[in-house]
């Protein structure tokens, strides 16, 4: 596992044996300047070798399964899932900036929308029907 700038981590293991045993390490590095530092999550699927799945960067970036994130959170190869409510967005969980970006997915027997909180407000993006899905 990479030690380059390593500060410290905490490390889990099946066993207390040697390195052969670990499943999970959280690491602190530096990030950049001296000052900085970033957040690695590290894990080991059955049979495999443990390898960096998470970061967590010093300009609070997140990402997972890339260790160079351009956006604050950016996934590399899979999905991001928004869990289905039923019914339209109360007005008052998009009235502010910090609220802007927000994202609700609401899905009934005709049609399905993703509401999406802008600066002026929700906007509602509807799929029918008549979209061809996989």
């Amino acid at each position: 596992m990479e030690q380059k700038n390593c500060y410290g981590h905490i490390t889990f293991k099946n066993k207390l044996s040697d390195d052969a045993d670990l499943v999970s390490r959280i690491g602190v590095s530096r990030d950049g300047a001296d000052d900085a530092g970033s957040l690695r999550f590290f894990t080991a699927p059955a049979g495999s070798n443990i390898s960096k799945r998470m970061y967590i960067t010093s300009t609070d970036d997140i990402s997972i399964g890339t260790a160079t994130p351009n956006s604050k959170l950016e996934v590399s190869n899979g999905y991001i899932k928004l869990d289905i409510s039923p019914g339209t967005t109360p007005l008052s969980d998009c009235d502010n900036a910090d609220e802007v970006g927000r994202m609700k997915v609401d899905s009934t027997a005709a049609s399905s929308n993703l509401y999406v909180c802008t600066p002026s407000g929700w906007i509602t993006l509807t799929i029918r029907g008549d979209f061809k899905t996989q």
